[in-house]
């Protein structure tokens, strides 16, 4: 039996950051491997300052090339002059020549983001008028219609979806792209603990941030939470790991100063190191600022056993299975995060049932050797469009 020739799926990926979006998208195209072959065009940036993400996508086996971004490029905006202006054009033709270069003889175009079609819109018009699909895999909730991806909408002939939840927002604010061919497919998530200890103390039953540290991830309410009850449980420390907001970050540096169980961590690659020893994971993001289109954390939290509690934004309730994952706030306020942080602290048995339950959920759902079969079966589907 002729074993299939792999699948070549072309990856615009350039972003320099690594948060839950490239995570996201790393752990896919590693899951799918040897089935589908990805390519990533990254920026140079990566490169240049040896960013973290650059050594994620080497440590997923996946191949990669650059822009020809030597020196930053000028932020795409509405030029201030006209030397800024001629910037912007070099950097828009430069960028559509490197990915045309990068594209060819790839069965598949993957947009990872909206920032996607400045420096690729040429490629993508090349794919869709010889008849290959381009996908946007979604990893956004929009709380309004983009005018960017209306424009692009006719060259994207699928996209992918992570919840429920961002699927119904999308098509509810974007009600033309309803009749494309758009699954819905978790992302995977990858738990990958080191074999060193957890940085996290041993003598203290550690609350767990992990993320941007800002006001719309409710960060301050959860401040507030841990200080109304930090008194009635002397063992129980705060951490965060993750870099501050700019709108945060004074408020945020105050409260470390006026109390020493509070503690930063900054941004870590090592997160899941911290989830390993943690009592529990607190995401707090806010629903009246941000609907969370998956909720990759709370699913992390699953994979290491640990319960979560959060506010009922986005895709969140859907990972978070209320009083057998974890505990869902009804009212977006520190009282009721408290409330739900204390039941955990006062009950350790339920806190361990909750524990086994959330294991067993990732493994049933969530795991990259779960889901590998669903991206897979999309992806050779997709080698199928015409």
């Amino acid at each position: 039996m002729n074993r299939r020739q792999p699948i070549k799926v072309f990856v615009s990926f350039v972003t320099p950051y690594l948060y839950g979006m490239e995570r996201a998208v790393i752990e896919i195209f590693e899951a799918v491997q040897p089935e589908i072959e990805a390519h990533f065009l990254m920026t140079y940036t990566t490169y240049r300052l040896k960013l973290p993400v650059l050594d994620a996508v080497k440590q997923a086996g996946i191949s990669y090339s650059f822009l020809s971004d030597k020196t930053d490029w000028p932020t795409l905006r509405k030029p201030r002059s006209i030397s800024e202006g001629a910037a912007q054009l070099k950097a828009l033709v430069l960028g559509n020549r490197d990915t045309l270069r990068a594209a060819r003889g790839h069965a598949v175009f993957y947009m990872a983001s909206l920032r996607t079609p400045f420096s690729a819109f040429f490629a993508i018009v090349l794919y869709r008028l010889r008849g290959k699909p381009v996908v946007y895999g979604f990893h956004d909730t929009l709380s309004q219609p983009s005018r960017l991806l209306k424009l692009m909408g006719p060259l994207i002939s699928h996209y992918v979806f992570h919840s429920d939840y961002a699927k119904q927002q999308f098509e509810a604010h974007n009600p033309w792209a309803v009749s494309r061919n758009s699954p819905i497919i978790p992302n995977t998530v990858k738990y990958t603990p080191t074999a060193a200890p957890s940085p996290l103390p041993s003598d203290s039953r550690v609350i767990l941030f992990i993320g941007q540290i800002a006001k719309y991830k409710g960060a301050d309410l959860l401040i507030e939470a841990f200080l109304k009850i930090k008194d009635a449980y002397p063992d129980v420390t705060l951490h965060f790991v993750g870099a501050p907001h700019a709108d945060f970050e004074a408020e945020f540096r105050d409260a470390l100063r006026a109390e020493a169980r509070i503690v930063a961590w900054g941004y870590r690659v090592d997160a899941h190191d911290f989830l390993k020893s943690a009592y529990v994971l607190v995401q707090p993001s806010r629903p009246s600022m941000v609907a969370e289109s998956f909720g990759r954390g709370v699913v992390e939290a699953m994979a290491a056993g640990v319960p979560s509690v959060c506010f009922r934004s986005g895709a969140l309730p859907e990972h978070v299975i209320h009083e057998e994952t974890g505990l869902i706030c009804d009212q977006e306020s520190s009282d009721c995060l408290a409330q739900k942080m204390g039941l955990l602290l006062d009950q350790p048995d339920l806190r361990n049932t909750y524990v086994r339950q959330a294991h067993a959920r990732y493994d049933e759902y969530y795991a990259p050797e779960i889901l590998r079969e669903r991206w897979v079966g999309f992806f050779r589907r997709l080698s199928e469009y015409r």
